[in-house]
């Protein structure tokens, strides 16, 4: 079932509505609560980007996956910066991967944001071109092609 088919047996009309609506607002005091996320928290001193890690009280709770939209586990969602959040969905509306392994995608990227690397050569995906050291907004850093500096 898709994300509109879901949100339709949900009886809400559209992902806003949803997102606006008593279940999702309990359900992301719990991902705040979740032990791990709550010692990290304390130890910044505020909300915080699980890619990234930026200390930051403007973060949203991103679904990696829609399969189980309305009945969520946990380990459904992260919680995202603006920034980490749309680069998560740019590359979605690229149609290329599913959203978690977006999701993947982003994070693994952040995890090591300065790999020492040389581009091979410019490549293009969609119509956002990579070139040279100039990369084309939204950054996308994982999907150009690289190879190792030794």
């Amino acid at each position: 079932m898709n994300k509109k088919e879901l949100l339709k047996t949900l009886r809400y009309d559209t992902y806003q509505q949803y997102l606006s609506g008593n279940h999702w607002k309990h359900f992301k005091k719990m991902v705040f609560r979740r032990k791990k996320y709550k010692e990290k928290m304390k130890e910044l001193g505020s909300r915080y980007c699980e890619y990234c890690f930026v200390a930051t009280n403007n973060v949203h709770v991103h679904h990696k996956t829609y399969a189980r939209l309305g009945k969520e586990f946990l380990g459904d969602v992260d919680v995202l910066c603006e920034c980490c959040h749309t680069q998560v969905h740019e590359l979605y509306r690229l149609g290329k991967m599913t959203l978690t392994e977006c999701s993947k995608h982003v994070k693994t990227a952040k995890k090591n944001p300065n790999p020492i690397v040389e581009k091979t050569k410019p490549i293009e995906i969609g119509k956002k071109a990579f070139l040279g050291n100039k990369i084309a907004k939204p950054i996308v850093p994982h999907l150009i092609k690289y190879k190792k500096v030794i």
